[in-house]
């Protein structure tokens, strides 16, 4: 009956706004304004249902209450936003965000994006993006720079949402303004986190924290009957006076004593006579509220009437109604709940009030409902919106690249995307064989690591599972973690006898001289990220040293080091290191995980075809350019490292031995025009 009583209220808004326009309905010798009028309800759930209506009528409404801006569906898109952008890999996050009042996705969209490994790439490199933003200039610009490129602000106002557009900036706002405090972006996302908490556990917000108008235009106004005491409106709606909140069932109860104390009391505990003394003070209290919300219209008051046995026995206008006999409240209740026909006993007491009202006022009893109506004359029909965008060049005497950034422009690479950060790389996600092109295709009933599914989002589950790993354990005993993966990516429960086997591969097979499993927790550091500071990266320069016998590079590396094409660097590498960790030898391994598909069988991981599949895809500058970080981190620590391995792990293709790990050893005296460059940085 809730949804029911907001349809007729909006619908009857609707009617008289389009009378308005058509200049047959004015108030004060002119035409009624959409901000004459005001809506009472008790509750933001009320409130929320007919704004929600009105806006189906393509009428405009504003809530005017006490409530904080991070109560809000804007807060928790934003808040799953920097999570997505903190933690690339959580694909979920970044779902609730399309699926939330910032994109409003379908379900089939979603579906859409599961099955679109590029469309899904790109939403992974705008979070890299957006996260460069944020450390050159602070959340208020990166956000912005998200928003410009998704079309957020047009698509907000586009739909109308200018509620939505509103508490978006309030709360971008606010996070700038804590940015301000230094704090890092972790720290910035759980802030928001602790105020979203804040706000639901009804901690009264801030004035910079109250909800804010969505704009100076006259809209309709959804006032709490609380909030509306002291206001006046034209034209006045009430379509939940006839709704009660039963607090019967409630199992704790406070009582006011007649002397003026508080008690409370367990509901096994309450006396009848101390519950017909607080079902007489609800009483009074819903009394109070409700003169108050009878009391705001100048012109018109709009009331609607709904009767069943569970609310209306101790429904304060019904009492008022039925009270014209002086009858107490619990023999008003008592007629109502033995009423034969409650319904009609509520119109006869509606009629007979109106039958004996002043002859000063005019009263109007009707059972018709409203036709279903739309504003026809909303401002949104005549105009277009567009966010407006100032672009701007910046400087680019100090950049922020990667990997990726460097190598997306070689001859070689098909792949034209960015880097998550952490991420997969993109050729993880190229749904085919490289360098095995011309492999047959997997067989579909084959459950082996080889036939698990390719492409960006097996990437990214392979990779969550490898940071969340416990390698001191067998994979078995970590089943639960794994199948939980398996099922926030969409993967089937008959892979997970698969994946176990590969994890265990992987703790177990050796690096150098020891496995993974061997190697303590306290000598391995997961996820290590990185920003390297280079003065002086020279093209010409990386070519000369990759083809160094030195350097004891794969040919077929030194030959696609010739097709590297991008300009000489003077600024910043970031990246992310999958794991680094140091043997019980001393030896520091340099580990990164490869989910790549370069064939069917075991067979297809040769080091021939793994010297391939690197060259092709320039892993070679990936592992020079986190052995220079790792050398750096070092040196600057006062523990110049005499060598460090490096242990690219491809993932489908290792069976416990060499099969599968591609290696390279390097000096890191060779390093040492990379390292000592800047090595104060």
């Amino acid at each position: 009956m809730r949804g029911r009583a907001a349809e007729y209220c909006a619908d009857e808004i609707a009617f008289a706004l389009n009378e308005a326009a058509e200049g047959r309905l004015n108030f004060k010798g002119r035409a009624l304004e959409s901000g004459d009028i005001a809506v009472l309800v008790r509750t933001n759930n009320e409130a929320a249902m007919i704004a929600g209506k009105l806006k189906q009528r393509r009428i405009q409404s504003v809530l005017l209450s006490r409530q904080s801006v991070f109560d809000s569906a804007e807060a928790d898109s934003l808040s799953a936003l920097i999570g997505f952008w903190l933690n690339p890999r959580q694909t979920d996050w970044l779902r609730f965000v399309l699926t939330g009042v910032l994109f409003g996705y379908t379900a089939k969209e979603i579906y859409e994006l599961n099955h679109n490994e590029h469309q899904l790439l790109k939403w992974l490199e705008s979070s890299a993006q957006a996260m460069e933003k944020w450390r050159k200039g602070g959340i208020f610009a990166a956000v912005q720079q998200f928003a410009a490129l998704h079309d957020i602000e047009t698509r907000l106002l586009k739909g109308g949402n200018e509620r939505s557009l509103t508490n978006y900036y309030q709360i971008l706002e606010l996070l700038a303004e804590e940015d301000s405090q230094s704090r890092n972006p972790a720290a910035l996302h759980k802030w928001l986190n602790e105020q979203i908490s804040r706000a639901r556990s009804g901690h009264f917000p801030s004035d910079a924290q109250t909800i804010r108008l969505e704009s100076d235009e006259k809209l309709v106004k959804i006032v709490t009957m609380h909030a509306s005491k002291g206001l006046q409106y034209p034209l006045v709606y009430c379509p939940f006076a006839w709704d009660t909140k039963d607090n019967s069932k409630e199992n704790w109860k406070i009582l006011h004593t007649e002397s003026h104390e508080t008690e409370l009391l367990a509901k096994s505990q309450t006396s009848e006579a101390e519950l017909s003394h607080l079902a007489d003070e609800k009483t009074a209290e819903d009394l109070r509220l409700l003169y108050v919300a009878l009391t705001r219209a100048e012109e018109q008051l709009n009331i609607y009437a709904a009767a069943n046995k569970n609310c209306t026995p101790n429904n304060p206008f019904a009492y008022l109604l039925e009270g014209l006999s002086d009858a107490g409240r619990e023999s008003v209740s008592q007629s109502y709940k033995s009423a034969t026909d409650v319904v009609e006993m509520l119109k006869t007491n509606w009629q007979r009030f109106i039958k004996n009202a002043p002859e000063n006022t005019e009263f109007a009893f009707t059972e018709e409902a409203p036709p279903e109506t739309v504003y026809q004359y909303s401002r949104q029909q005549d105009q277009a919106f567009s966010a407006h965008s100032i672009k701007r060049r910046d400087f680019d005497f100090i950049r922020h690249t990667s990997f990726t950034g460097l190598s997306r422009h070689t001859k070689s690479t098909d792949e034209q995307h960015e880097p998550l950060q952490p991420a997969i790389d993109p050729a993880e996600s190229a749904d085919r064989a490289m360098p095995s092109e011309n492999l047959p295709p997997p067989l579909s009933d084959g459950l082996d690591i080889h036939h698990f599914p390719r492409g960006t989002n097996a990437g990214v589950c392979l990779h969550e599972m490898l940071e969340k790993l416990d390698f001191a354990a067998s994979a078995e005993s970590q089943s639960e973690m794994i199948a939980e993966v398996l099922q926030r990516h969409s993967f089937e429960d008959k892979w997970l006898p698969t994946v176990i086997t590969m994890l265990d591969t992987c703790r177990l097979t050796p690096l150098i001289n020891e496995s993974l499993s061997q190697i303590p927790t306290t000598r391995r550091l997961p996820e290590m990220g990185f920003t390297l500071y280079m003065d002086d990266f020279k093209l010409d320069d990386l070519r000369r040293w990759f083809a160094s016998s030195e350097a004891n590079l794969p040919p077929e590396c030194v030959q696609a080091a010739q097709l590297l094409d991008f300009h000489d660097l003077q600024g910043y590498l970031n990246g992310f290191i999958d794991m680094v960790c140091q043997d019980s030898d001393s030896n520091v391994v340099l580990i990164d995980y490869k989910s790549n598909h370069l064939g069917n069988d075991a067979s297809a991981y040769t080091q021939q075809a793994m010297n391939e599949a690197v060259a092709h895809h320039h892993y070679y500058l990936q592992a020079l350019i986190y052995a220079v970080a790792i050398a750096r981190y070092y040196a600057l620590r006062g523990k110049p490292l005499p060598q460090i391995a490096i242990r690219y792990l491809f993932l489908r293709g290792m069976d416990g031995s060499d099969q599968g790990i591609w290696k390279w050893d390097i000096d890191t005296a060779l390093l040492s025009t990379f390292v000592e460059r800047k090595a104060n940085t």
